[in-house]
C-alpha cells in the first residue's frame, strides 16, 4: 500500500525546485541526486535556483528544465526541496 501512495505522490508532483547550490563542490556532489529526483518524479519540471556564477556548471552537469541564476535570493543554511502538486 505504501508504494501506491508513493506512486500517486510522484504522479501528482508538477514541479520540483532545488534551492541553494552555492559552491561548485555542492553542484558536483549533488549531480547524481538530480537523476534520482527525475526518476522519482518523471513528469515533474525540475528547476534549480543557484548563484549566477554557478549557472553554467549546473547547465553542464544537471539536466534541469529551468535554471534560475540569482544572487539576491539565496538563503543561508537552508536546503529546501519544494514540490508543487496538481489539483
Amino acid at each position: 500500500m505504501g508504494s501506491d501512495r508513493n506512486s500517486a505522490f510522484s504522479e501528482k508532483t508538477r514541479s520540483v525546485l532545488v534551492v541553494r547550490l552555492s559552491s561548485l563542490g555542492d553542484i558536483i556532489l549533488a549531480a547524481p541526486v538530480f537523476e534520482n529526483i527525475k526518476a522519482a518524479f518523471p513528469s515533474a519540471r525540475l528547476s534549480v535556483l543557484v548563484k549566477k556564477n554557478y549557472a553554467e556548471a549546473v547547465d553542464f552537469l544537471i539536466n534541469a528544465q529551468q535554471i534560475i541564476a540569482d544572487n539576491s535570493f539565496i538563503p543561508q543554511y537552508v536546503y529546501p526541496v519544494y514540490c508543487n502538486f496538481a489539483d
